[in-house]
């Protein structure tokens, strides 16, 4: 038996133990979710889990750093010079690297190998996409709000990259 599609869902992202985890919620209305939301939430506020962070409430321009497990380089277009780096963090205080991008780099080539040339000395890249692991921290800044985040999040923008 299939069934049909939910005309409300919600993504909900948090963390626990070091596990990034996210939850889908649908139901048939708007309202019903939401009482369905606010309980799933206080549930997990009952049992410890950690909230996501509201990057919203980080002024413009604050800087902070994450500790990174994973690089990957990728060139959208090359027709367009148009290159991507993206850095994906430990999770908690495990060695186990999450599965979504904390800090991204957009840009030219020239852009994109200056930002992660710090630690790249040494390593031969042969081709894109090219992913490469290791200990570093990488420096942000909170920039402007994300318009397609509901939250009203705030984006990463790049500042440095080094040795941990």
């Amino acid at each position: 038996m299939t069934l049909p599609e939910a005309p409300a869902s919600v993504n909900f992202r948090t963390t626990y133990k070091g596990m990034d985890m996210q939850f889908t919620l649908r139901d048939e209305n708007e309202a019903n979710l939401l009482k369905r939301l606010g309980t799933f939430v206080n549930s997990l506020v009952d049992t410890d889990m950690s909230m996501p962070v509201e990057n919203a409430a980080q002024p413009a321009g604050a800087e902070e750093t994450v500790k990174i497990g994973k690089l990957r380089i990728e060139c959208k277009s090359i027709d367009d010079d148009k290159y991507t780096a993206e850095f994906y963090p430990f999770l908690g205080a495990t060695d186990k690297i999450g599965r979504y991008p904390e800090v991204k780099v957009y840009g030219n080539k020239a852009r994109v190998w200056d930002a992660v040339s710090p630690v790249l000395h040494g390593v031969k890249v042969s081709g894109l996409p090219f992913e490469h692991e290791g200990n570093w921290v990488v420096s942000f800044k909170y920039g402007k709000v994300n318009p397609n985040s509901d939250q009203g999040n705030r984006y990463k923008d790049f500042v440095s990259i080094r040795e941990a």
